[in-house]
C-alpha cells in the first residue's frame, strides 16, 4: 500500500473533501458545519498529540476524519466568502468611489470596476465598501480617469440582473464570484473627480500593465498585432475585436490571448534554460529557485496580477520549491497543494471556467504526456522537440475537451496543427518582449528597431491562425456532454490514468466501465428528447427569437434570417437540449414553425404576436397565446371578446400599467408572463387547448 496515490499526494486528501464541501454548500444550507469541522479537527489534533499509531491515509478511521474536516472547512469557507449582502432593490445617492482598473470603451459608454468606499444622505454618511461595475457616458474626460483616482457621482446603485434566457451566460454569478455586488450607469454630468488616490498592490499593478500596453502602442503596430502583444505578455485583452477573436477561437489558439498557466510555464521554462549551466550545487540551486520566484511574480504583476496569471504563478512557484528541496516531491502533491491554497481563499474559483481548464489542462499534461511521446518518439521517428509538442497539445485537450464541449458546445479540429504552429511562436515572442520591456526602461532610441523583428513574429502568428481557421470545418459546433455524462468521462480518465500508473485491470475495467455508463446515458438522453415538444420565445431586445422543438429537431422562427442570426445563447440552449437545428424566416414553408401573416403555426397549436389586424377578425378564433410586443390594443377585453388565449405574453414593458393586464388575466384565468421581467418563454406543445 505504500504505492498508493494517497501516500504519493496526501494533499489529495485535503483538496478532494474540501471540494466536495464547496459544491454542497452551494446546494444545501448545512447550520452544523462549525460544530462537526471542530469536532473532527480536535479529533485530529489528539491523534496527532498523543502520536496514535496507524495514522496512514489507509487507517479507515483516519481517512474519515480528514474527508469529515476538511468537508466542512469547505462549507464553512463557501459559506462565509458568500454571505449574503443586503442589496437586492435600486439605491439612489450620492456616492465616493476608486477607481480599480482603467475605462474600457464599449459601443455606448465605458465600463470600469469601481470600489465604492462610501455613500452620502442629506444629513449622514455611510460607509459601503463594496465593488460594482460603473458604466460612464462617453464623454472627452473619461481620459483622466486612471487606476487609483477618485470620483464624487450620484446614480442609482442597481444590484445585477439576473439572466432571462435558459443557459444564457450568468452574469450575476459571474459577478457574485469576484465579489461584486451592484451596476450603475454615471451620466456625464453626474460625476467629477475627488481628492485623494488609492495606492494598493493591485492598482499600481494596473499601472504597469497600461504603462506596458502604452510602450507597444509607441512601436507602430497594426491593431491586430498590438492587440495580440498586450494579450500575450500582459494580459490585456481590450484590444481584441470579434473578427480576431473568433478565429483564434476557430483554430483552437484560445487559450493565447488568455495569459495563464501556459505563458507562466514558458517563463518557467526559459529560466530553468539559462540556469542549466551552472550546475546542481545548493547555492546554485537556491539562487535558481529565488530567481525564479521573482521572475514568476514579477510577471505577474505587470499582467495587473490577474487571477489566472496569479494562480498559476502559486502553482510553479510551489513546484519550484519542490525541486529545489533535498526531498523529491511529487508533482500531483505540488498541484493539488496550489489548489486547496486558492480555493480556501477564494472557493467561488471552483466555479470559475478558467480555473477549472487550467488544473484539468495541468494534471492532464502531467498524467498523459510522459506516455504520448514515448509513443510518438518510438514509432514515427519524428524529431523529440515536435514529438513533446504533440504530446503535450493532445494530453491538454484529454483533459479540458469534455469542460470545452459542456460549456462552449465546440471542439477545435485542427487544434493539433494550431498548436505545432504557435507554441514556438508564443515561446519567442513571449520572452522576447519581456526583454524588449525591460531594455525599454533604457529610453533609448534603438529600441523602436529592436522591436521590428517582434512586429515580423506576430505578424506570421496571426497569419497562421487565420489561415488555419478558415480550413473545412475547423469548428466543430454544435456538440454537447451534460454535467452528469461529463462527471463519468471524467471517472474514465481518471481510473485510466492510474491503471496505466499502477498496470492494474481493476483501474482498466473501471474504465471502460465508466465509458459505457456515459454513452448509456448520452443514449437515454436522446431517447427521451424524442418525445418532447415545447415551444421557446426567447428574450432579445431586439427582435423575436422563437423556437419550436420537435423531438430532437428545432426550428428558430427570426423576423428576416438574410438579415439577423439568433443570438448565440439561443444556439447554446437547444445544443444543451441534443436539438438539430435549423434558421427560418416567413418565407420558409414545410417547416414545424412558420409565420402565417400574424399568427405562428406549431404542428398542434396556433399562436399570434398581436397587430390591430387582429381586431378586424369577425369570426372567433381559438389561440394557445397572445403575443405582445410593439403594439397594444386599445382595450384588451375587447381583443379576448374575438380571439380567445390560454397564456399572454408581453415582451417589452407595455405603455399601459402592468396591474391593468394583471387584472384581466386574473378575472379571465389566462397566464400572464412578462419576458422582459421573468425571463424567456417555454410551453409544452403536447397539451390541448383549455376550453
Amino acid at each position: 500500500m505504500s504505492s498508493s496515490p494517497l501516500h504519493k499526494a496526501p494533499t489529495i486528501l485535503a483538496c478532494i473533501p474540501l471540494i466536495l464541501g464547496i459544491l454542497v454548500a452551494r446546494r444545501f444550507a448545512l447550520p452544523y458545519a462549525l460544530i462537526i469541522f471542530l469536532i473532527s479537527g480536535a479529533l485530529l489534533l489528539i491523534i496527532q498529540f498523543f502520536n496514535i499509531k496507524r495514522r496512514s491515509p489507509t487507517n479507515e478511521a483516519f481517512l474519515i476524519i480528514i474527508t469529515v474536516t476538511f468537508f466542512s472547512l469547505g462549507v464553512l469557507r463557501f459559506q462565509h466568502i458568500n454571505k449574503s449582502i443586503a442589496f437586492d432593490q435600486s439605491i439612489k445617492s450620492t456616492f465616493v468611489a476608486t477607481l480599480l482598473e482603467t475605462p474600457l470603451e464599449k459601443a455606448n459608454s465605458y465600463g470600469v470596476e469601481i470600489l465604492i468606499d462610501s455613500a452620502y444622505t442629506d444629513s449622514s454618511e455611510f460607509l459601503i465598501n463594496t465593488k460594482a461595475i460603473a458604466y460612464l457616458e462617453k464623454t472627452p474626460l473619461i481620459k483622466d480617469l486612471q487606476p487609483g483616482k477618485r470620483i464624487r457621482f450620484q446614480s442609482y446603485l442597481n444590484p445585477p440582473t439576473e439572466r432571462l434566457n435558459p443557459e444564457d451566460f450568468d452574469y450575476k454569478a459571474y459577478l457574485k464570484r469576484y465579489r461584486i455586488f451592484a451596476t450603475c450607469y454615471i451620466k456625464k454630468d453626474d460625476w467629477k473627480m475627488a481628492t485623494g488616490e488609492l495606492k494598493s498592490l493591485r492598482i499600481r499593478a494596473a499601472k504597469v500593465q497600461q504603462h506596458v500596453v502604452s510602450i507597444f502602442k509607441s512601436y507602430d503596430y497594426d491593431k491586430e498585432e498590438l492587440a495580440l502583444i498586450s494579450a500575450l505578455t500582459v494580459g490585456y485583452r481590450d484590444l481584441i475585436e470579434e473578427e480576431q477573436r473568433n478565429a483564434y477561437t476557430a483554430s483552437g489558439a484560445t487559450h493565447v490571448l488568455a495569459v495563464s498557466g501556459l505563458h507562466v510555464g514558458i517563463i518557467y521554462l526559459f529560466i530553468l534554460w539559462g540556469f542549466r549551466f551552472l550546475g546542481k550545487s545548493r547555492k546554485t540551486v537556491i539562487i535558481r529557485v529565488a530567481v525564479t520566484i521573482l521572475i514568476l511574480w514579477c510577471f505577474a504583476f505587470i499582467t495587473g496580477l490577474s487571477p489566472s496569471v496569479t494562480r498559476a504563478s502559486l502553482m510553479f512557484t510551489l513546484v519550484s520549491l519542490g525541486s529545489g528541496s533535498k526531498q523529491k516531491s511529487n508533482i500531483y502533491n505540488t498541484i493539488f497543494l496550489s489548489a486547496f491554497i486558492l480555493l480556501f481563499l477564494n472557493p467561488n474559483l471552483l466555479f470559475d471556467i478558467g480555473f477549472q481548464l487550467s488544473y484539468a489542462a495541468v494534471l492532464s499534461i502531467v498524467s498523459f504526456q510522459p506516455y504520448l511521446s514515448t509513443l510518438f518518439f518510438n514509432k514515427w521517428h519524428i524529431p523529440k522537440f515536435l514529438s513533446d509538442l504533440m504530446s503535450v497539445s493532445i494530453a491538454a485537450q484529454i483533459g479540458t475537451a469534455p469542460i470545452s464541449i459542456h460549456i462552449f458546445n465546440c471542439f477545435p479540429s485542427y487544434f493539433l496543427l494550431t498548436n505545432i504552429w504557435i507554441i514556438p511562436l508564443v515561446g519567442f515572442i513571449l520572452n522576447y518582449a519581456i526583454i524588449l520591456i525591460l531594455l525599454s526602461l533604457s529610453g533609448l532610441p534603438v529600441i523602436y528597431y529592436l522591436a521590428q523583428p517582434l512586429h515580423w513574429l506576430l505578424k506570421t502568428m496571426n497569419f497562421g491562425v487565420n489561415l488555419i481557421s478558415r480550413l473545412p470545418h475547423a469548428l466543430s459546433e454544435f456538440l454537447y456532454i451534460d454535467s452528469v455524462t461529463m462527471c463519468f468521462i471524467y471517472l474514465a480518465i481518471i481510473m485510466l490514468v492510474l491503471a496505466l500508473n499502477y498496470h492494474s485491470k481493476q483501474y482498466l475495467f473501471m474504465t471502460f466501465t465508466s465509458i459505457i455508463i456515459a454513452i448509456s446515458l448520452n443514449i437515454y438522453q436522446q431517447e427521451q428528447q424524442k418525445h418532447i415538444h415545447k415551444l421557446f420565445v426567447f428574450y432579445d431586445q431586439n427582435s423575436f427569437n422563437i423556437a419550436a422543438q420537435q423531438g430532437l429537431k428545432s426550428d428558430l422562427l427570426i423576423e428576416d434570417k438574410a438579415f439577423r442570426q439568433p443570438a448565440y445563447f439561443i444556439h447554446h440552449y437547444l445544443t444543451k437540449k441534443n436539438q438539430t437545428q435549423s434558421i427560418i424566416d416567413k418565407t420558409d414553408e414545410h417547416h414545424n414553425l412558420r409565420i402565417y401573416k400574424d399568427f405562428i403555426i406549431t404542428p398542434t397549436h396556433l399562436h399570434a404576436i398581436y397587430s390591430h389586424e387582429l381586431d378586424t377578425h369577425t369570426d372567433s378564433i381559438n389561440i394557445t397565446t397572445l403575443m405582445l410586443n410593439k403594439t397594444e390594443p386599445k382595450s384588451i377585453y375587447n381583443t379576448y371578446k374575438q380571439i380567445k388565449f390560454n397564456t399572454l405574453l408581453i415582451f417589452q414593458r407595455p405603455q399601459r400599467s402592468i396591474g391593468y393586464y394583471q387584472r384581466f388575466c386574473d378575472k379571465n384565468n389566462i397566464d400572464l408572463h412578462l419576458v422582459y421581467k421573468d425571463g424567456a418563454y417555454v410551453a409544452e406543445l403536447q397539451k390541448p387547448l383549455r376550453q
